[in-house]
Formats: C-alpha cells, structure tokens, sequence
C-alpha cells in the first residue's frame, strides 16, 4: 500500500478504518490510479478522498460509497482525470448541502446508471449541474434517478430537452419536479412523447445547408424562423420563409407522429424552397426593396394586391416551380408528394380547407378527388387547365405576375356563381414560403421622415394627403371606416413631426407613413397662471428610495479563486497548502472578491395623459395618481443609477399625435424636469400605437443591453379618423407595435385598469406583458414593484 495512506485513515471512524485501507490498497493494486504526486488523476482522487473523510462526524459513509464506486463500475474513470474531479466535485457539492445527497449520488453511479464513453458521464453531470442551479440538489439527484428510463424512451441527445422542459414547467415546485424526472407523472410520459417525436433543426442543420446550397448553387444559409417576426408569421398560421439571402425554418417541427416524417418535412421545404431559387421564384427577390412582401410587389407591377390575386399568384408560381422541378430531380418528387398528401389529408379533417387548397391540391395531385358537389369539381377543373396553361407560358415571377390579370378575369368568370369558402388559412404549404410576409423593419429615429417648413415657406409632402397607395390598402374596409380614414388627412401643420406606418387589420397590412407624431417639451410656463401639483409626500419619496436602496446588496456578486480579494476561502487555502508541501507550484488563487453587478439598463416610462385622466377617483385625478407613481419610481431608479426617460402621449387625430418628453434618457432628474411631469394636463384621446413607434425608435438609438419600456394608461385606445377599440382596429395597431419593439430587443410592458377587459389586454401585450389594477390608487406600489421583478 502506498505509504501516505495511513496518514490518509487518522480521520477515519474506527469502524471504517481497517475497511479503508483495505480499498485503498486494491485501487493501487489495480493499477488503475497512477499514485505518484505529480499525477493530475491521483491529486483529484486525493482530494475528493480527504474531503469526504475530514468533514464533520458521519462523513465517513459517503466516502465508503465513493470507494465503492471507484472500485466498482466507475474503475474507469481513475485514468480520466478532468472526469474524475468533475464527478468527484459534483459528489463533494451534495456533500455540502445535505450528507444523504452525497451517498445516494455515489451509490446511484455504482449500481444504476449505465455510461456507453467518458463523453456521455461528462453529459450527464453537465445536466445534473443545470438542474440543482435551476431547482435544488435533491432535483438533480431524481434526474439521475430517472435517467436510465429517460435515455431507454429518448435518445441520449434529447435527454437535454426533456431536463429543459422539467425546468421551464417545475422550477419553483421541486416535489413536482422530483417526480416528474423519476418519471412518476402523466406530465413526463407527454413530454417523452413530444421529445421522441420531435425533430430539431439543429440535428440536421448541416444537412440541410449543403442539400439548399447543392441544388440551387446559392450561397445562402437556413436561418431559424424566430429571428423574423414570428408572432405575426403564428397569427397568419405560417411556418415557412424564404427570402433572397436564405430559408427560415421553425427550430423544431413535431407536426407528425415519427422524428422521420418530421425530419422528412425538413427536407421537403428545403428542396421546395431551394427549386424556387433555382427556377426564378419570387423567393429570389423577397426581402429586397420594392419586394417586401407579394402584395407590395404586385401592387408596383400594376396589379391588384387583394388577397385573391396574391393566392392566386402564389398558386401559379408553386405549380410552376414544382412542374419544372420535377422533371430535373424526379427524386424530389416523391418526398414533397409525401408532405403535399400529408397535409391534404390533415387540412381535410381539420375542415380547413379553401377554394385555393382544391386547385392548389387539384393541380399537385392529379388523384385527389373532391367531396363535394359535381358542378363545383367542373369548375375547378376547368380553371386549372388556365392555369396550366399560363404557369407552362412563364419562366419567372415577373411573368407570372404580368399574365394575373387574365388569370384573374378567368377566375371570376368560372366561380361568380359559386357560394364557396374563400379563407386562406395561412400558407396553403406549411412547409413552403409564405409570399405574403412583409419583411420591412422599421426605419430608425435618424431616418424617419422630419417634417419641416422650409424657409421660403414652402413644405415638402406632408404623407397625409390621400394618396392612391392608402385607397389601395383600405379597398377592403367597411365603407364607414374608409370614410373615417380619408376624412383624417390633416397635416402636421408647422410643427416638426416624426412619420409612423399604423397598422391596418382589415386589408393586413400598414398604412405607409400615416401618423405623424410632434414632440413637445416646453408646454408649461412660469408664470402666477401656471399650475403645478406639490411634488409626492416626502414619506413615501423616502420609503420608495429606502425599497430601491435595499436592492444594492443583491448586485453584488462574489467572485472565486482570485490572486487577491476582500476574504480568503478555507477550502482553497488547504488544497493550496496541501499541493505546496507535496512539491507542486500551485496558483495562488485563494482569495475571493465582491464586485458590484453593472446594470446595463434603459426604461421608458410612458404614460397616458389623454382626456380620460382627468377623472377622479378617491379625491384625486388619475393623471395625478400616474404623474405621482412615475416621480416615486425616477427616485427609486436614481438609487440603482438605472438609466431611464419618461415621456407622455395623447391623440388629436393621426396628423397629430403628441408625445411629451418629460425626461430624455440623457437629462438629469432636476427641478426641470419634475416641472414638465407635474405641469402637464389631461387632454385629447388615446393613440397607443404611434406613441409605442416613436418610444421604440428612442430606445433603438441606446446601446444599452437590456431595453423595457413601461406604458401606464386607464382605458382602451382610440381617436378620431378610425382609430376604434369596438372593431379591435387600434388592438391589433397596438399588438403589432408591440412585436415591432419586441424585434428590436425591447421588452414591452403595461399597467391598465380593467377598463380593458383580460382578453384585449391579450391581444394587445402578448404573453401576459400586462397588470390589471383593480383600483388606479393602486398604481405607485404595482409600477414600483412591476420594475423590480422585470429587471432584477
């Protein structure tokens, strides 16, 4: 026996001395264990070893079961030392929260769990890691537990996600999360099922590059889907995205009962999409300027941009491509004909099928017969013969948009007297392009268009002058709301102003440049007339700050293993001293530091002053309440050096929109500024969608890290010129301005009383990005408190 070991045992109980050694003595033995000092292995294994025995009182059966193991199915690992120390560590770890945790660990490893290599043990303790940071050690110990039923129903790779998705459902229920990993619940059996099922992009990622690239000989690459708009791509039920610079496809697909045909609706998109680069799809322009989306294109060539003509070029141009492409790779044919039955078969269960699904699916698929009436089969077929016959005339987009106009004359003559089911339902093709996505990101604030009065007097085009552009896109609206639009074309006078698109959800699609929103500080004045309300009781200013202040410790981070620092750690210090003695030329990182945790914050503050807030409650105006909150919070936010804005906004009309900056992120929170918030008065209506534009281009300009804007306001949207809550027009403007900060990485958050009721709130902040105040009294604690869970 190595002749160290004994002083190894001084610490041993008397009952596990003559045991020890005995252990000890057959791993030299073994040969396992190189028990020279200047080993790496032996080190780890010494010092996992004399940890475990110089702990308190009753230690020693954790370090019986540690042998155990190295002597056991773990023999292996005593030539692996990087592995050695990061499950020894792990073991140690467990040893610190709770004795029991440390020998159920060791024993698992020794009799339950079954590793194939070193990279799959590494793999494993990497999860268990994960899971005791996310819920608890006793957590990570019922994943190992569970991991051999979890590894025989899903592959080793996907074992990952099954622990990721015990996180995201159990993080703050450890019971429940327990159980979930030893697979006790019905919620484990339905994730293993999701999981087993499921293919991610990732696993084929290169697969599918190389296999886009070969065909087609673009340089272009396969994107995921999240990184466009995917809210408004879920809203129109798509999955598919091909632009000119490459493929967007969703991170993971799960629409079918086998990872092969889910893996297989990966590669028919890919081909599909691929073909129409190859054979002058309109993939090959979309994106560009001037090709934003299908509509915006066809409406430039002098087409009608409703939504019959975009199916119906859409229908024109799939039959083209695929016909084409057919006869050059007729290997291609049988996997995108697999995916085309596939989702036929489901389309027509789902009784989500449209008179543009029959001729698509009548045009693929020259075996699919029709459940309905004789006379509307006739009629289908005879307008697919047109359309064969001008799809075989075309070899690009281009020429698939000049011959619509025939195709379309066609269409109405053969169904005008069909009552027949025209709704899209998203892409005809899940795993096809969607041409009508418009890819436009917002302009940033140095570019949106300024309108100013040029010395001479003469102006340049206001934007709000009714133009062909804004007939075409609201040819679809009630002709009331039409008349409500083309009435609102007001100017923006003489004040400078900053241009918005507003979005329209009757024609799904914006209004180019219809808002125009002025800027407006000095809007209080010194005088005996001016009328400012007493800045908050100082009792409540001290006891916010004092709630904000008692943040600070909390940002405060310690920082391990330093050459100097604040404390030295004991652990560090003996390992230092242990490796000293033996020889070695150990770092001196003993020492550990606190630092402060920078925050790298920007909020906007934006809040309602409309007509509404002048209303009482409890003796006092709601604009009162607001301004009160929004100065209890800048003082809070002065004590965590968070940089922040806040600003107001009222409607008076689409051609002017004002917007109140109280406080630039720029500006001190001085005497100046309090005096704006505190001045300002209730007045005009409530357009929340130009002013969430105008706050997002703000935001946009900071380089900041993390981006929240906070909206607080104590009714519905709305204005003259068609802004309506009744219809949801002005929901849906606001959810879309929503989406369009969320692109720009800007966190989107609002306070409301309930005269928005839960499921417009829904529509407007998705994802729960909102709080009801049953009372607006309530408003200081809940902004405060709505803060602090947002960004600590």
């Amino acid at each position: 026996m190595h002749t160290s070991w004994n002083s190894r045992l001084k610490n041993v109980a008397w009952g596990y001395r003559e045991k020890f050694a005995e252990a000890l003595g057959r791993i030299e033995q073994s040969g396992q264990l190189d028990t020279s000092y200047e080993n790496r292995a032996f080190l780890a294994f010494d010092r996992a070893y004399m940890e475990l025995v110089g702990k308190d009182f009753g230690t020693d059966h954790a370090a019986d079961a540690f042998l155990q193991a190295l002597e056991g199915k773990l023999s292996w690992i005593l030539s692996v030392p990087d592995l050695l120390e990061s499950w020894a560590g792990f073991g140690l770890k467990l040893l610190n929260t709770k004795l029991y945790f440390a020998i159920r660990y060791f024993e698992l490893w020794n009799r339950s769990i079954e590793v194939a290599n070193p990279s799959e043990m590494r793999f494993i303790i990497n999860v268990m890691h994960l899971v005791e940071e996310s819920i608890g050690a006793e957590c990570a110990l019922a994943f190992l537990e569970g991991y051999q039923k979890i590894k025989d129903a899903v592959s080793v790779e996907k074992v990952k996600e099954f622990a990721d998705e015990g996180i995201r459902m159990f993080s703050h229920k450890p019971k429940e999360a327990e159980k979930f990993f030893r697979l006790e619940l019905a919620s484990s059996k339905k994730a293993i099922d999701i999981i087993s099922k499921k293919c991610s992009q990732k696993e084929i990622r290169e697969r599918l590059v190389r296999l886009f690239k070969g065909i087609c000989g673009f340089e272009g690459s396969i994107f995921e889907i999240s990184e466009l708009d995917t809210e408004e791509l879920t809203i129109k039920g798509s999955a598919t995205v091909c632009l000119f610079n490459g493929l967007y496809l969703p991170v993971d697909i799960m629409m079918f009962d086998s990872v092969k045909l889910n893996r297989e609706w990966y590669l028919a998109s890919v081909y599909i999409n691929a073909f129409a680069h190859l054979f002058n799809g309109f993939p090959t322009a979309h994106g560009l300027a001037g090709f934003e989306s299908s509509g915006y294109f066809l409406k430039a060539r002098g087409v009608g941009a409703d939504f019959i003509s975009q199916e119906l070029f859409y229908i024109i141009d799939v039959y083209r491509i695929l016909s084409s492409a057919c006869k050059v790779f007729p290997g291609a044919k049988r996997i995108i004909g697999r995916m085309i039955d596939y989702e036929k078969e489901k389309n027509l269960a789902l009784r989500r099928v449209s008179l543009f699904h029959m001729i698509l699916y009548r045009l693929l698929c020259e075996d699919y017969t029709f459940c309905m009436d004789k006379k509307l089969t006739v009629l289908i077929n005879e307008f697919t013969e047109t359309v064969k016959e001008i799809a075989f005339s075309c070899t690009s987009f281009y020429d698939v948009a000049d011959n619509l106009p025939k195709v379309l004359d066609n269409f109405y003559d053969v169904f005008q007297d069909c009552v027949v089911n025209l709704n899209v339902y998203g892409g005809i093709l899940s795993f096809y392009s969607d041409y009508s996505f418009r890819v436009r990101p917002g302009p940033p604030l140095d570019e949106a268009r300024r309108l100013d009065n040029a010395k001479d007097g003469k102006s340049g085009r206001s934007g709000f002058e009714e133009s062909d552009d804004h007939k075409g896109k609201i040819q679809l609206a009630d002709s009331d709301f039409q008349k409500e639009l083309t009435e609102g074309s007001e100017t923006c006078g003489n004040q400078e102003g900053f241009l918005y698109d507003e979005w329209n959800n009757d024609t799904q699609d914006y209004l180019h440049e219809w808002c125009c929103v002025q800027e407006i500080r000095d809007f209080y004045m010194e005088s005996p007339h001016f009328s400012m309300n007493p800045v908050p009781d100082k009792k409540q200013t001290k006891e916010i700050r004092q709630v904000f202040e008692r943040l600070k410790p909390d940002l405060l981070r310690t920082r391990n293993n330093m050459t100097a620092g604040d404390e030295m750690q004991l652990n560090r210090l003996i390992n230092y001293l242990v490796e000293k003695k033996a020889g070695f030329c150990p770092e001196e990182r003993i020492y550990c530091k606190k630092f402060k945790d920078e925050r790298d914050i920007a909020t906007a503050l934006l809040i309602d002053v409309s007509g509404s807030t002048a209303d009482s409650v409890e003796d006092s105006k709601v604009l009162e309440i607001e301004k009160s909150a929004a100065f209890l919070l800048a003082e809070g936010l002065l004590e965590l050096d968070d940089r922040f804005g806040i600003f107001g906004f009222t409607g008076g009309g689409r051609g002017k929109c004002s917007y109140y900056i109280f406080k630039e992120f720029d500006e001190d929170w001085k005497e100046v500024q309090q005096k704006r918030l505190l001045g300002c008065h209730p007045n005009g209506s409530t357009r929340i969608g130009a002013a969430i534009r105008h706050t997002t281009n703000k935001l946009k300009q900071l380089d900041s890290e993390r981006k929240l804007m906070i909206i607080i306001t104590d009714g519905k949207p709305q204005d003259t010129d068609g802004y309506t809550s009744d219809r949801l027009y002005a929901q849906h403007d606001v959810r879309m301005a929503c989406i369009e900060a969320k692109r720009n990485g800007i966190v989107v958050f609002c306070l409301s009383t309930e005269n928005n009721s839960l499921s417009e709130l829904e529509l407007m902040f998705p994802v729960k990005r909102y709080v009801v105040m049953r009372k607006i009294t309530e408003l200081p604690q809940l902004l405060a408190k709505s803060y602090i869970k947002l960004t600590m």
